[in-house]
């Protein structure tokens, strides 16, 4: 988005995924930024309003129809949210309790562990992560998705990160598709002088090569 005039302000986001299945595995990766700045009437300069990098990748290894073994590493940084880097990697096991060729429900639970920086201040800890997946496809052109990820402190359980995920997708032609995404990252404790959540939503369009 663009605007100019009384107000100047520009916002860009950018995600990309990609995926590849062989006959028992499953490897994804994905990528999520998003930029802007904006300046006021009376103000001199822009201000950064958002300035954020998230990023995953995820190895799946079927061990049953329905039971599978995961490694994952996720990886972000967000400068409004005082979040100069953090990276998890866990690994542990999934189950699919629906499988389905158009409505798939999966949940995965396993050990890991979590390295920040928040506003120049350094920690690590171990923890668990508890997900959920859930994807439908009403027909060929259209199609939702919801995701949950709670991951929390071993030693404490309330130093928590949630992570919420909905989405839906229509396409217009073949390859080309209207996307509306809302995101929502809580965090018990943030950075210093910062909020605990942080929510997004977002409307774009989604190109499949």
């Amino acid at each position: 988005t663009l605007a100019s005039g009384n107000s100047e302000s520009i916002l860009v986001t950018l995600n990309a995924e990609t995926q590849r299945k062989w006959a028992k595995s499953q490897v994804m990766f994905g990528i999520y930024g998003g930029y802007g700045e904006a300046r006021g009437v009376n103000d001199t300069e822009k201000q950064k309003n958002t300035d954020y990098i998230r990023g995953f990748a995820q190895y799946n290894y079927d061990l049953t129809k329905r039971l599978y073994a995961y490694g994952r590493l996720d990886g972000e940084t967000d400068k409004i949210a005082g979040v100069d880097y953090r990276y998890k990697i866990s690994v542990g096991l999934g189950y699919y309790f629906i499988k389905k060729e158009k409505t798939t429900l999966s949940a995965e639970v396993g050990p890991g562990y979590l390295w920040e920086k928040l506003d120049g201040v350094r920690d690590h800890y171990a923890t668990i992560r508890f997900a959920e997946r859930f994807e439908h496809d009403f027909n060929e052109r259209a199609r939702l998705w919801q995701g949950l990820e709670y991951t929390p402190q071993v030693t404490d359980w309330l130093n928590c990160i949630v992570t919420f995920e909905l989405g839906v997708e229509a396409d217009i032609i073949e390859s080309l598709a209207l996307r509306v995404m809302f995101q929502d990252v809580y965090n018990t404790r943030p950075a210093a002088g910062r909020k605990h959540n942080d929510a997004r939503l977002i409307a774009g369009l989604n190109y499949v090569f």
